[in-house]
This record gives structure tokens, sequence and C-alpha cells, in this order.
């Protein structure tokens, strides 16, 4: 029984224990003593000491990411904020137009239609009767066709041709007494021609062509006098055709229609013309015949220049 109340009267008589401890009255004499520093973690191991991970350790941001970890680069375009759609506006929509690809589409046939002009130099004296200098100017229209052969790249055709030319001259010409003269020539030919097509855009041909010439001469002077002949024409030209290529056109390779220049250089030969003109009377009772002249050949280095649309 003394014993029972000799151990009850220890156990209240003891202090009873702290549920927060007192932190240290001072710390390690190799610590810094600051007025900054504040108690040291109890989390920090001691030196030798193992150190133990705590469970709410917040890992470290990498300031100084590779860019292979750093994840994929965002488009400052998408970054950029929008503008805002405003009322009754509706939002901006990008269309996209794809050129669509058309199979190209291989020549079977080549028409073309063409107008040019162009000059005869005459190398027979005897034309100086009827120009001041020798070049023989005209025009005229032109229909060609042709077709491949083989590869592809040799074309074999024809075309038919229709030119004019025209002069004035004067035989004699002294004040109040002068013959004038005048002169036109109708040429109608077939032609038949071979070109190589180098490059899509580019042709090289040779030409030569036949048919029937017509010449009408006038003489104006005291009275009148004139004379139609028909003679024969011989062309053969060389030259280049530079049209627009496929690749150029609006439909590529399925296009069907182009155009461009004709350029060609060469020869015309014509036939011996007589110049025997007939004189006009009007009821002259006597019977007047006119005298000849001589012969005059319109032939000579003759060159072409053209534009033609051309259908394919």
């Amino acid at each position: 029984m003394v014993c029972i109340q000799v151990f009850l009267g220890l156990a209240l008589t003891s202090p009873s224990p702290s549920l927060h401890p007192d932190p240290p009255a001072s710390s390690s004499p190799n610590t810094s003593s600051g007025p900054s520093a504040g108690p040291a973690d109890s989390t920090v191991p001691a030196s030798g000491a193992t150190p133990t991970p705590s469970p709410f350790a917040v890992p470290e941001l990498e300031h100084n990411a590779s860019p292979a970890t750093a994840g994929p680069a965002q488009d400052p375009l998408k970054q950029r904020p929008s503008r805002p759609v405003l009322m009754g506006e509706t939002e901006p929509t990008t269309t996209v137009h794809k050129r669509r690809d058309r199979p190209d589409r291989p020549i079977r046939y080549r028409f073309d239609l063409g107008v040019d002009g162009g000059s005869t130099v005459v190398f027979d004296p005897a034309y100086l009767a009827f120009d001041d200098n020798r070049s023989l100017g005209g025009a005229g229209v032109v229909f060609r066709g042709d077709v491949p052969l083989g590869s592809g790249r040799v074309f074999l055709g024809g075309a038919l041709s229709y030119h004019g030319f025209s002069s004035d001259g004067a035989i004699y010409h002294d004040g109040s007494r002068s013959v004038f003269t005048g002169l036109k020539l109708h040429d109608v030919l077939g032609h038949a021609r071979m070109s190589v097509r180098t490059v899509d855009g580019v042709d090289l041909y040779v030409d030569a062509g036949i048919g029937p010439t017509i010449a009408k001469m006038t003489f104006d002077g005291t009275g009148g006098a004139s004379q139609q002949k028909v003679s024969y024409a011989l062309q053969a030209l060389a030259g280049t055709a530079l049209y627009l290529p496929k690749k150029w056109l609006p439909r590529r390779g399925s296009s069907r229609v182009t155009g461009g220049l004709d350029f060609g250089i060469g020869y015309m030969l014509r036939g011996k013309v007589d110049v025997a003109p007939t004189l006009t009377t009007e009821d002259d009772p006597i019977d007047t015949t006119g005298s000849s002249f001589g012969n005059v050949f319109f032939r000579g280095l003759s060159w072409r220049l053209g534009v033609f649309v051309r259908f394919m």
C-alpha cells in the first residue's frame, strides 16, 4: 500500500512532455551568426551522414532544356491572336485553287491560217520601167496544213496561197510629155512543205510552190494602152516558224490553238513577159497597133514575214 502511494506521487509530481520540442539555443560554432540567418534546417544531414530523401521534395526545373527534349516548336502565326469577328461579319476563309493536270494531247494534224507580206528584189533592169527601185512589194494570205511522220518531229503537208504585188513608174517623163506605167501581179500558188520541230515552239521548214501568175500592165501617156499576160511562177523558200509552246498555253499539253511568226527567204522565178501593150482608141477609122517594148522578167530574191494562227 505504501509502495502504490509513492509511485502515484512520483507520477503526479513529474513534468509532462511537451508536444513541440524547443529548437536548440545556439547554432554550431562553424555557422555564421548574421542577422538574417535563421534556424538550421533539421532536414540537412550531418557531415559524413547519408542524406535521407524528403517525401515532399520538389524536382528542380531544367532551364536549359535541349531542343530535342523541349518539345515541337510552335508556329508563330498560329500563336498570333486572331482579330475578333464583329457582328454581322463572317470569318475570312482561304480558298486554295489547285491547277488541274491535263493529259498531253498528241498532235495528229496542224492547220495554219496566216497573213504575210514581203518583197521580191527583181534582177532584170527592164523592171525599172515600172518602178523607181528593184523592190516589188506585196502581201497575201496562206492556208496551210500538215501531218506528223514517225516520231512526230517531222511534218509533211501542203498549202495554198495568194499574193498581190503592185508598182508604179514612168518610161518617159519630161514636163508636159510623160508616159507613166503601172504593174499589178497576182500569184496563186500551191505549195509542198516539210518542217522539222527542233523544240516545242520552233520549226525549221522548206517550202516549194508552183502556180500561175497574172501580170497587168498599164501605160498612160497622150493616149492609153494596157496589157494582160498569164505566165508561170515557181517559188522556193527556207525559213523558221516561231510559235507559243504548249507549256505556255492555258491548257498546256491539251491545248488545241496556238500562234506565232513565220519568216522565210528564197527565190521567186516568173516566166518571161513580152511587153506589147494594146492602144485604146475611140471610134478611130484608122487601125493602130502598138509596139513591143521587149521582154521583162519579174524574178529575183524573195522574202516573206507573217503571222499565223495554228489549230492542232
